[in-house]
């Protein structure tokens, strides 16, 4: 019961969360681009820096800004924080109950969950990560 309630609280509190990552924006062409990177590139976010140095939200696959604040790790300058696909070819994420249920277990048996842990994090915030990932662990 206790799983299965966990893997609800994931889907609810981190849906979507995982799919962003710094990609970097080719100054030359109008869209992402992949090659020729800097250090950053894949790395889990919730915002990115400007050319000012100041947060901006992330960016949707489409070019449509998140109306929400910056969280969790910043991508630095040249790179932006774009929701796309999940990590893993998909397969670490809290979108749906199956797969929420396999992270859950995954943070209840303590087995290799500090990768799940470190993605939460730059996604999304310290707190909430520890929050969850607490309750999962058995020790709220």
């Amino acid at each position: 019961m206790f799983w299965i309630l966990s893997a609800i609280l994931g889907v609810q509190t981190f849906m979507s969360e995982l799919r962003r990552s710094c990609i970097w924006l080719d100054p030359s062409a109008a869209h992402f681009n992949s090659t020729n990177v800097p250090v950053g590139f894949g790395q889990s976010c919730g915002g990115w820096l400007d050319t000012n140095g100041s947060a901006q939200p992330w960016q949707y696959s489409d070019g449509r800004v998140a109306g929400y604040e910056p969280k969790g790790y910043l991508c630095p300058q040249q790179l932006v924080c774009v929701e796309e696909n999940n990590p893993f070819n998909g397969t670490m994420s809290f979108d749906d109950l199956g797969h929420s249920l396999e992270l859950a277990f995954v943070v209840m048996s303590s087995s290799s969950f500090s990768n799940v842990m470190y993605h939460i994090i730059d996604s999304n915030s310290l707190a909430s990560a520890l929050c969850k990932l607490l309750m999962g662990s058995k020790i709220l």
